[in-house]
């Protein structure tokens, strides 16, 4: 299982140490002509005297840029810890050019979203059974509303309805918060819940670790440990396919259709396109991201694209474009 790894939570940019410079990502090694199907995003450079903290694709196509005052670069976790009790988050979005600039006082280790009026969600990943961890912030910064959102945050992601879908990791799921038990739940615009995953049904397969999580619309989808089914979430309602690829970060969907990234060991730069039919999943192709290393990428996926992170460098695979090379 992937529990709580520090430098995860420390460097969310890379989980084995910080971002180096940008890298090509400009070749997938399992397809001739790599643009078919390969479209580069080049994210703006830190503000003087602000550190990349994350990016986050967001459900239009934009990007919520994430920068702390602080650099955490060559800290111990128990620094960290302190540090972000003094840190200040500068979160701005960007579509082309960089608008939308607020300044927050985050949680520690937060994920960012962004709900479609405009607010921004942010939650951090550690909380006790009181803590209030989830915030909405105004467009101009102001405090909206706050709640807790459980402890072990591993994933979160907006739906088009403005429900927060929050996956947990085993630190959660076996812990005793009671909402972080359920692996995988959604909450309202003022984090009361409306779904929680029913883990404790042996029927549904348990949630041990919400590896990847993402939305479409207003349906979620999933690849959790410990059987690494795909999920789908709609109205409610869970629906199942098996499925052999473990160890995925990351997962977007379209259709029937579905793009699982990352993995164990070397398959860290894998990404696999895969049919659904009837409860099962069958594989169409794959490709490795050249140039993505552990240490300097991660994946993620938002609707029906898949998007690896290097730096500044984004690439992206929308799954329409490689279901029509293939």
């Amino acid at each position: 299982m992937r529990g709580f790894l520090a430098s995860h939570w420390t460097f969310p940019l890379g989980k084995k140490g910080w971002i180096a410079d940008p890298v090509s990502l400009c070749e997938l090694s399992d397809v001739k002509d790599a643009s078919l199907i390969f479209r580069h995003h080049r994210l703006p450079p830190s503000p003087e005297g602000w550190h990349d903290y994350s990016h986050k694709a967001l459900a239009d196509g934009g990007f919520a840029l994430v920068r702390t005052d602080c650099d955490f670069r060559g800290m111990d976790q128990a620094a960290v810890w302190r540090s972000w009790q003094e840190a200040h988050l500068r979160i701005s979005r960007f579509v082309g050019n960089e608008a939308n600039v607020v300044v927050v006082k985050p949680p520690p280790f937060p994920l960012v979203d962004q709900l479609p009026n405009g607010n921004w969600v942010v939650v951090g990943a550690r909380a006790d059974a009181q803590d209030r961890n989830g915030f909405i912030f105004c467009p101009d910064g102001s405090l909206k509303a706050d709640f807790h959102a459980g402890d072990a945050v591993m994933n979160m992601s907006v739906s088009d309805d403005a429900s927060l879908w929050l996956g947990y990791f085993d630190e959660g799921v076996f812990g005793d918060d009671p909402l972080s038990q359920h692996g995988l739940v959604r909450v309202d615009a003022q984090g009361r819940p409306t779904w929680r995953y029913p883990n404790e049904d042996i029927q549904s397969g348990f949630i041990g670790d919400c590896y990847a999580l993402t939305t479409c619309g207003k349906e979620a989808w999933a690849c959790p440990y410990m059987d690494v089914p795909i999920l789908q979430i709609a109205e409610g309602r869970v629906r199942r396919w098996a499925n052999a690829i473990g160890g995925a970060e990351a997962i977007c969907a379209a259709a029937d259709h579905v793009i699982l990234a990352g993995g164990y060991a070397d398959d860290y730069n894998l990404m696999s396109l895969l049919r659904l039919t009837g409860d099962e999943t069958s594989l169409v192709a794959q490709a490795r991201l050249n140039g993505m290393t552990r240490a300097t990428g991660r994946f993620q996926g938002r609707g029906g694209s898949m998007f690896a992170f290097t730096g500044q460098d984004v690439a992206e695979v929308v799954i329409a474009d490689w279901v029509s090379v293939c």
